[in-house]
């Protein structure tokens, strides 16, 4: 008798074991994974007597995981690499893409003077998950997952 109770106990700690992993597994695989890069970098200046540069930036959003991603809004930061001194913000709100999906954004900026380069920082707040923050080189990809 004490060993079938002993096989009970091992069958029913397998099942629990298989069931917990099962789910586990499931939730992973359904987690969102965004592929984000910043493409189509450009800075026209105008004349010199003006002296103004014109920045512009395609950011590409494309969805790689399984299930949809959320963000509540998100938020580009344009800026000097050199000084630091910031060019430009863009933020879009409540965006959802679905696994596979691509959206793309194209921003523009006018710089005052003629800066040699742009950097980019891209942060995220994502529906519910912590906010999330990354550098982003042109055509570069960088991926967040949920």
């Amino acid at each position: 008798m004490l060993a079938q109770h002993r096989r009970i106990v091992l069958v029913l700690a397998i099942s629990a074991a298989v069931v917990l992993s099962i789910a586990a597994g499931a939730i992973l695989l359904l987690r969102p994974s965004v592929e984000m890069r910043v493409t189509d970098v450009g800075m026209v200046p105008d004349s010199p007597q003006v002296g103004m540069t014109e920045v512009h930036v395609q950011l590409i959003l494309r969805n790689v995981g399984s299930s949809q991603a959320h963000f509540a809004w998100f938020t580009l930061f344009a800026y000097d690499p050199a000084t630091g001194s910031l060019f430009d913000t863009w933020a879009h709100m409540e965006v959802r893409l679905n696994p596979g999906e691509t959206r793309t954004f194209s921003e523009t900026a006018n710089v005052t003077g003629h800066p040699s380069g742009v950097a980019f920082t891209m942060k995220l707040f994502p529906g519910q998950a912590p906010s999330w923050e990354t550098s982003l080189e042109p055509d570069r990809p960088m991926t967040w997952t949920g």
